[in-house]
């Protein structure tokens, strides 16, 4: 395993490098006292694996909200596109739009959070189609696998078709690709924007104690928790509760396809939080299906929310047809 140190310093000379290119002075300052590097790209440096995103979290939603709408505005002004990327402040949207209800109060813990409001299957590129078929990860916090949307997205050039005049072809850092919840940005940065507090605050989102590594901008120190260690060095996957268990079984085969294993009672654990969900209920779905497949759950998604105005529609039956409809012409 890399040493500590070396980790350290990697991860300081990786986030300095693009904190630089921030051109807000007071943005690049706060960026600078008030970010997190936690999750896969950890996991990678301690195990001698190339890393495949560093994913950024922010020590506040007001935080994240001012890089996000700073990259949105980097995007509009670097490429000709006529995608819309609109942000909006969880729980405050009403402003803007007074036929949203339901959005929250003050007391919500996600009360201001920021998000991208994003038409189609929720992701915007520097290409004219994204992929049908993508596991955007960041959109649920914790995930290792860059997967198919992230290999995907490192591939596009920046010199794409639609660069504006006058754009430099060796910039870094350059906004690429915008999900509901998170930016990926050139040189695998990835910011997200789902979840924002201290360490501990955004590890409780996260499903694998493995994931549960950190490094913090504000005095450079990288925290490697005894059990998480053990995980990585054995490769076992140990499960510490979700908000989004359905995802993180979905995320079980991604592991073993990489070598991990993981034994019945760590499923189970899973399969014991599932039970206080009702799935039939579409905006739960949708919400615990957040970066598993996107795109082919999307489409499920859409045709449940269109069946629910049918009121012959059986939902459990529906719902297989759906599946079975969708997947298999995979």
């Amino acid at each position: 395993m890399s040493s500590k140190l070396k980790i350290k310093t990697l991860l300081s000379r990786k986030f300095n490098r693009w904190v630089k290119t921030i051109d807000d002075e007071v943005l690049r300052q706060d960026v600078a006292a008030g970010s997190i590097i936690t999750g896969g790209a950890i996991t990678s440096l301690l195990l001698d694996e190339d890393v495949n995103d560093y994913d950024i979290y922010f020590n506040s939603y007001d935080l994240a909200f001012r890089i996000a709408d700073y990259y949105r505005n980097k995007y509009q002004t670097t490429f000709n596109t006529t995608h819309k990327v609109e942000l909006v402040k969880y729980g405050q949207e009403s402003l803007s739009d007074p036929k949203i209800e339901n959005l929250g109060t003050p007391n919500d813990p996600d009360y201001g959070r920021p998000y991208f409001k994003i038409a189609s299957v929720g992701i915007v590129t520097v290409t004219d189609e994204p992929p049908k078929k993508y596991e955007f990860f960041e959109q649920y916090a914790g995930d290792e696998d860059a997967s198919a949307a992230a290999d995907y997205v490192h591939s596009i050039s920046i010199k794409h078709k639609n660069a504006k005049p006058g754009f430099e072809h060796s910039e870094r850092y350059v906004p690429l690709c915008f999900t509901e919840n998170a930016i990926t940005i050139s040189d695998n940065i990835q910011l997200i924007l789902r979840f924002a507090g201290n360490p501990e605050t955004v590890h409780k989102n996260f499903d694998f104690i493995h994931c549960q590594c950190w490094w913090q901008s504000w005095n450079g120190k990288l925290e490697l928790p005894q059990k998480a260690l053990e995980s990585i060095i054995t490769r076992e996957l140990k499960y510490t509760g979700s908000l989004f268990p359905i995802a993180s079984i979905f995320r079980i085969r991604k592991f073993i396809r990489r070598g991990w294993t993981i034994n019945a009672g760590q499923i189970l654990k899973m399969i014991m939080q599932c039970q206080d969900l009702n799935l039939y209920d579409v905006q739960t779905l949708k919400l615990q299906l957040m970066g598993v497949d996107v795109a082919y759950f999307m489409e499920l998604i859409q045709k449940l929310e269109e069946g629910k105005k049918d009121p012959d529609i059986e939902i459990n039956t529906y719902i297989t047809h759906l599946i079975d409809e969708i997947f298999e012409a995979e």
